[in-house]
């Protein structure tokens, strides 16, 4: 059955991932599948859209990614050494121009350049995270990509400006919560900002 499924920006396509893996772009006026690259026949973790939803970043289960176009389906960028899990969010972020993808990895978050695949910079946890845990970083661009806050795990956000990924300021540190109802009561009582705590509201398990 499908597990995943996206329109792309002009809701021509539709992006399909099945329980098992497979990925499928589809035309929607006809109803027939699109060729697209050959490396979309290799089974896939998971996928994530750019907020234009004309590019989608997949997560293949050999432990490498790549993104394509959701129209026609062929390849935007070389093949990365990027290892997406199943149904762990967030794992990727792209900026809002779609150039850029942040992957974030269990010890650290990989900024690439979408067409080259080069890694521009990377933002290290500074910490070792639990065996098996699923907790990663997120992240939120404002100001048109210009800016990014990135959050780690335990909850401490640092700003950063885009065009040299140098930070902005001090890191930022909020109570850890044990879930995401008590992150809005920690925002109710004035001690989390707003940025932080639409990071905080991504949709994941906070700061556990």
């Amino acid at each position: 059955g499908v597990w995943q499924a996206n329109f792309n920006h002009d809701a021509s396509r539709l992006v399909v991932r099945t329980r098992g893996g497979e990925i499928g772009l589809w035309e929607m006026k006809k109803g027939t599948p699109i060729k697209g690259d050959p490396a979309l026949k290799a089974l896939s973790n998971d996928y994530v859209l750019s907020p234009d939803s004309r590019k989608v970043l997949v997560g293949f289960k050999d432990g490498h990614a790549r993104i394509f176009d959701t129209s026609s389906g062929s390849a935007l960028s070389p093949v990365l050494d990027l290892s997406l899990k199943e149904n762990v969010t967030p794992q990727a972020l792209f900026s809002p121009d779609g150039g850029t993808v942040l992957f974030f990895g269990e010890k650290e978050t990989s900024v690439l350049d979408v067409k080259t695949g080069k890694r521009i910079t990377t933002i290290p946890i500074p910490f070792v995270l639990e065996e098996g845990s699923d907790a990663t970083a997120a992240a939120m661009f404002v100001s048109a990509g210009a800016k990014c806050f990135v959050m780690d795990p335990k909850g401490t956000v640092t700003a950063y400006e885009t065009k040299n990924w140098t930070t902005m300021g001090k890191p930022m540190s909020h109570p850890a919560a044990e879930s995401a109802y008590e992150v809005y009561q920690v925002r109710e009582a004035g001690a989390i900002c707003d940025y932080c705590f639409s990071i905080f509201s991504y949709g994941f398990e906070v700061l556990k």
